[in-house]
Parts: C-alpha cells; structure tokens; sequence
C-alpha cells in the first residue's frame, strides 16, 4: 500500500474522500512529476483523480463543482456530474443560459433593489434543464418570459428564436 493512502485513506479534504490508490505522472525520464490519489466528491462524482499536493495544501477541495481547485480530473464512471459546463458539450449553450439568467436575476435585484423572482427549484441545474428539454428547447433558442414584469418561473417562462 502506498504511503498517502496508508496515512489518508477515508480521509476528507474538503468535499474530497480519499479512496485511493495513487497513481504517478512521470516525466520522459521515468522520474515522478505528480502524484495524485483517487477520491469521491460530496456532490456525488466518484473516481476524482486529485494532485496529492493540492490536497495536502488546501488547493483542492472539491471536484471542481466548488469552483476554485486548481487541478482535479473526473475520469470515466458510472456516477459523473452534468458536465454541461464544458465548452463543446451539447448543453454547454444551456448551462451557459441557466447560469446567466440566474446571476443576472440576482444582480439586477441588488442593484435595482427589484424583486424579480428566480423560480427556487431551478438554481439546481439538473431540474432547469429537466425542465428546458420537456418545453421544447434547442441549441440556438433563448429564454423568454411571457409577462416581463414577473419572474422567471416555469409558468411564465418559454424558449424562443
């Protein structure tokens, strides 16, 4: 057994659990350029491969789903997350959509000091995109509301050229 999974094994960095094992980056000389260590995520991504030394030093905290790790790669599993935040990826245009209506729903309220509602079931992407698909949304289309005095919610939102 390795010497990190020997002392860390279970052990939680954050978000991360460590379930090993390691595995090595070695450079053209056959030297050892990076460990890293197989983890599971609290937000339900398992097989995260982690920099030991992000973890160790706080860099890496999650599988990225925080935001602010600095190197964290998901690799192939039955339990990945949405992805849609990847350019290239068939929802990337929605995620990008989803993410825009929402920050700038809540920053035109703040600074307005509007109340324009964001419906709440819908800051979980999963349920927005569950949602955009079943009422007709495509690739180019963009999110309209049929009253633009009230809120973005399923009642009074639909898709558009």
């Amino acid at each position: 057994m390795n010497e990190f999974i020997a002392k860390y094994n279970n052990h939680k960095f954050g978000d991360l659990t460590v379930v090993g094992p390691e595995e090595y980056v070695l450079d053209t000389n056959g030297q050892i350029v990076q460990k890293n260590v197989y983890c599971h995520c609290d937000c339900g991504k398992r097989y995260v491969l982690a920099g030991i030394n992000d973890l160790l030093n706080g860099y890496t905290t999650s599988c990225g789903c925080q935001g602010r790790d600095t190197y964290v790669r998901v690799v192939n599993s039955g339990n990945m997350g949405h992805g849609d935040s990847k350019e290239g990826n068939i929802y990337f245009r929605l995620y990008k959509k989803w993410e825009s209506v929402k920050n700038n729903t809540r920053y035109k309220n703040m600074r307005n000091g509007t109340n324009i509602e964001f419906f709440d079931s819908w800051n979980d992407y999963k349920v927005f995109k569950e949602w955009a698909i079943k009422n007709g949304w495509a690739c180019d289309m963009d999110l309209k509301r049929i009253n633009p005095n009230k809120g973005y919610t399923p009642d009074n939102c639909y898709w558009s050229y």
